[in-house]
């Protein structure tokens, strides 16, 4: 047996049999006591009748008996009455008689009643002779029917003292019966209690220290095993269901030990594998940025030289050519800034420009070029500005051509036949409450451009991907992958930075519908915000000796050009070995640094200048790189520099600077 609910239910069972058993001796020794209290009561009954009986008797006697020495009528009724209340009595305990034996002396009773009877009858019989004899003779003739009462008379008497002897003795024997039952009933009654008591104790006793005991070791263990303690196990004592439980305890703490082994073998790994992946974007970081800096360099003289070709072109048609040929470059430098562009956005460091621009001539510009991409390959190219579009707006120009050539590139490289319709226009807003004091103020103009392609559409189950980085839908048409992947990422997250939604709509085999939307200012409040934020305008010092350090010849010459016309006295120096020499030995005003050059950096050759510890160690210094993208400014505050202008940079950032450094009145 070796289920608890078992054992519980056979001593629940063997208490109710003991506790059954003491009911049944209890209700016996309760009716011995209630028949005895009901023979006690009969005998108090009888007893009154038997008194009742012989005062009747004895009354009838010896009204007879003065019936005959007298002759008076009175005292033969007084008689004939006295009889008939002897025989009343006599038949109420003959009626009890006939109720049935209670205890053995019930018996004598009936014999002591029998007697009472026969002297009833005699002293009746004799009162009906007496009053035959008075009628016929004289009443002194009727000596011998005097003698016969007197007779009954003694007779009753002796009967009744038996009778009373009888009763005391009995109410002596009763009482001493009534007592006995009485303490058994009370000592049965006891016990009972007693035994449900000890029965009680033991069955609390056997709970407690067979289920209550092993449970709360169990609680403990668990709070221990709750705190992280799986060194702890429950010892195993029962055979039915506690030990169950103590066995499946132990097996969750064998469980949870292992569980915790191989979390911890995870964790190890997890952390083996964020190291890796943390030393892997670091050197991603630095790919990035070597990347960055080959790429940028070139590009910066690319931009440079056609900033200063806009500058001096002699007619307005050259000048325009040029401006197509600074778009262009600037917009595949753009192409080349994806992956860091996808950095920054993933890292929350890209920030869009507000800044006053025509919105006609970018997507104007941005069709021109790309429309003899798609002419080349026999795909026209429309496009469509709706009249109501503003001629100039505010905002970030280069990240909306950004996310209108990706969407232009996308859309050439999947059509082979048919067109591409491109077409912008102003998207009616859902209406936002404006504050009382911007009443006056114009609303944001949400631009909205369109591409639509005659291409292979896309199919359906890339159309929920087709957002995420580096996927590429593959169409069995064209096969065309080209690319890393992220232009569309990086499109939607554009769109959405810039208040709008990048979405779509396709058809395999019949094209795709791009659109997307911005949120721009109008001009005007670019314009306030570009007048209350943009430094007063200075000429130049004319005269400023300008010490320029790059290892890249064409950026240097372009640069230095550019320096010259400015009125600015440049010597240049292709490391930071040469600028060195030429910084501790000549005295200048501005040297504009490049960082990474061979033989001496940019870093070593600052911070060389700067531990010569004379005047020239103070000379402003101004980082040129590449890596400005890639790593924070403090870093060159650090290292010495004064300021930072990040490759490739624009005339217009060159010329700001300037003017940070050598505006007149700058105290040397």
């Amino acid at each position: 047996m070796n289920s608890l609910g078992r054992k519980v239910l056979v001593a629940s069972l063997a208490t109710l049999l003991l506790l059954g058993g003491l009911y049944v001796l209890v209700a016996g020794e309760l009716k011995a006591w209630a028949d005895a209290s009901a023979y006690v009561m009969r005998d108090y009954r009888r007893a009154m009748l038997n008194g009742e009986l012989h005062r009747a008797l004895t009354r009838a006697v010896g009204e007879t008996a003065s019936y005959v020495l007298t002759g008076e009528k009175g005292y033969r009724a007084e008689a004939a009455e006295a009889i008939e209340q002897a025989n009343a009595a006599a038949a109420a305990l003959r009626q009890i008689a006939n109720q049935g034996r209670l205890a053995d002396d019930d018996a004598a009773h009936v014999r002591f009643l029998e007697r009472q009877e026969r002297l009833l009858r005699l002293t009746q019989d004799a009162l009906e002779q007496v009053t035959v004899s008075s009628s016929s003779a004289s009443l002194k003739a009727a000596a011998d029917p005097l003698r016969q009462i007197y007779a009954y008379e003694t007779e009753t008497d002796a009967l009744w003292s038996e009778v009373a002897a009888h009763h005391e003795e009995e109410q002596q024997e009763n009482m001493l019966t009534l007592k006995d039952h009485s303490r058994r009933a009370h000592l049965l009654f006891l016990t009972g209690v007693a035994t449900f008591a000890i029965a009680a104790g033991l069955l609390i006793g056997y709970v407690q220290r067979r289920v209550v005991a092993p449970l709360a070791l169990l609680a403990r263990l668990t709070r221990s095993v709750a705190a992280g303690d799986l060194t702890r196990q429950a010892q195993v004592t029962h055979r039915d269901e506690i030990g169950q439980l103590q066995r499946s305890f132990n097996q969750m703490v064998v469980h949870l030990e292992q569980q915790r082994r191989q979390l911890t073998a995870l964790i190890e790994s997890l952390s083996s594998s964020r190291d890796a992946a943390q030393e892997a974007s670091r050197a991603k970081s630095a790919f990035l940025a070597n990347v960055s800096h080959e790429i940028r360099t070139p590009m910066n003289g690319v931009l440079i030289g056609l900033d200063l070709l806009h500058e001096t072109a002699p007619n307005p048609e050259q000048r325009d050519l040029v401006q197509m040929m600074r778009t262009s470059a600037r917009h595949l430098l753009g192409m080349l800034n994806d992956l860091l562009d996808f950095s920054r956005i993933e890292a929350g460091r890209l920030h869009l420009e507000s800044v006053a621009f025509e919105p006609r001539s970018l997507v104007t510009q941005i069709v021109e070029l790309h429309g003899r991409r798609a002419a080349a390959k026999g795909v026209a190219m429309n496009c469509r500005i709706a009249e109501d579009v503003p001629a100039r707006l505010c905002g970030d120009p280069t990240r909306l051509g950004q996310v209108l050539l990706n969407l232009l590139d996308n859309a050439i490289k999947f059509t082979d036949r048919g067109s591409i319709d491109v077409s912008m226009s102003v998207d009616a807003p859902a209406p936002e409450p404006a504050p009382p004091q911007a009443a006056a103020v114009e609303p944001p103009v949400r631009l909205r451009l369109c591409v639509t392609d005659s291409g292979v559409g896309i199919p359906s189950e890339a159309a929920q991907k087709i957002f995420q980085p580096f996927y590429q839908a593959k169409v069995q048409t064209t096969g065309n992958t080209e690319g890393i992947g992220l232009g569309l990422g990086i499109a939607h997250q554009l769109a959405r930075m810039m208040g709008g939604e990048l979405g779509f709509e396709s058809e395999v085999g019949r094209g795709s519908s791009f659109w997307f939307t911005a949120r721009l200012l109008p001009e005007a409040q670019c314009a306030k915000a570009a007048l209350a934020e943009a430094p007063p305008q200075r000429q130049l010092a004319a005269g400023k000796a300008v010490l320029l350090v790059e290892d890249h010849r064409e950026t240097r010459e372009v640069m230095a050009r550019i320096l010259r016309r400015r009125g600015l006295q440049v010597t240049t120096a292709e490391n930071g070995r040469v600028a060195l020499a030429l910084a501790t030995t000549q005295k200048f005003d501005l040297i504009l640094m490049d960082c990474r050059m061979r033989e001496m950096d940019g870093f070593e050759a600052t911070g060389a200048i700067r531990a010569a510890g004379d005047e020239r160690a103070k000379v402003p210094i101004v980082a040129l790189t590449a890596y400005g993208l890639i790593d924070p400014k403090q870093r060159y505050l650090d290292a010495g520099f004064d300021d930072l202008v990040v490759k490739p940079y624009t005339l217009e950032e060159i010329e700001a600077m300037l003017r940070r450094w050598l505006e007149p009145g700058r105290p040397a």
